[in-house]
């Protein structure tokens, strides 16, 4: 089959269960089945009015002066009930596609989003929350780039996505960090969170943080009321490779940092760094490593060799 191409009754025959089991492997394949799966699913939730085929068809029939062949009211029954799913699976895409609503922040702002339910989300600096409202009382989902700060009041199950891992609650505070794919932070300053990551399942309480890079797993106790970046303006690392530090300071002040990579990988950074003043932060983090760097320009910093 190919990727972005079907037949004009495919769709209505897959919905209505009529697809062959080589048809139905085939379209399994596709790129984009899980997103039609998540449809159908939706649609069957939607209140629509009942119709009635029958008595449409018979109506029509006394309009028509001449006899219709029966082989001909097979068909053109046929093709009202493939038009008839048609309309149903494309309102549920119609619905699907654009009652998602994304959420971004600009740099160094931190942006409050309201979600359907009166929960909330606080986005830290260049931050992203891609929310779908329909069916949210049922399904209560965001997916997260980035930091974001949540207030989750009680009800159904509520989940944050990221690229690592799952995080799912009931009702209560916490703080999700994903940093460009490679480092999951997850802080519980209310209540009880899970994380699941797929390879690994943890439980959080109040006080309690979980830290995932790579294969490497960290969990540790704080003493907060809420986050540092929102109580002090300080983005806060507790043994985070350099390496994704630099790229929070990247994200953070929208600058491009060269020869990073060559720094040591093992090399940690414990501390937090200034998100409103980028010398404070730059001579925070690597003054605490020892490590040397200047400003090519406004926009791009080098790290020095140490024999420079």
């Amino acid at each position: 089959m190919e990727k972005n191409n079907f037949e004009e009754t495919f769709l209505a025959k897959w919905v209505s269960g009529e697809l062959s089991q080589s048809e139905l492997a085939d379209f399994e394949k596709h790129p984009h089945y899980e997103q039609y799966v998540k449809i159908n699913t939706a649609t069957q939730n939607m209140s629509l009015s009942d119709y009635d085929i029958d008595a449409a068809f018979s109506n029509l029939n006394e309009k028509v002066n001449k006899p219709v062949k029966k082989s001909k009211v097979i068909t053109l029954y046929k093709w009202i009930g493939v038009a008839a799913a048609c309309l149903i699976f494309g309102a549920g895409v119609y619905l699907y596609t654009f009652s998602n609503t994304v959420y971004t922040s600009n740099i160094a702002e931190h942006k409050n989003v309201v979600l359907p339910d009166g929960s909330t989300v606080l986005l830290n600096g260049k931050a992203t929350a891609e929310v779908n409202k329909f069916n949210w009382n049922k399904n209560r989902e965001v997916n997260l780039i980035g930091e974001g700060y949540f207030k989750v009041k009680k009800g159904s199950k509520f989940k944050v996505k990221t690229t690592l891992g799952v995080i799912q609650v009931v009702g209560t505070e916490f703080t999700v960090n994903t940093l460009n794919k490679e480092l999951l932070i997850v802080k519980c300053f209310e209540g009880v969170v899970k994380v699941d990551t797929g390879k690994d399942v943890a439980t959080l309480t109040q006080g309690k943080a979980y830290q995932v890079h790579k294969n490497n797993i960290k969990q540790w106790n704080f003493e907060r009321n809420a986050p540092s970046w929102i109580t002090s303006n300080k983005t806060q690392f507790n043994s985070v490779p350099v390496g994704l530090v630099v790229k929070a300071l990247q994200r953070q002040f929208d600058v491009q940092i060269a020869d990073y990579q060559n720094i040591d990988e093992n090399l940690n950074f414990t501390g937090s760094f200034s998100n409103n003043n980028i010398n404070n932060a730059l001579y925070t983090v690597f003054s605490t490593l020892g490590l040397k760097y200047e400003f090519v320009s406004d926009k791009e910093i080098r790290i020095l060799d140490s024999t420079e």
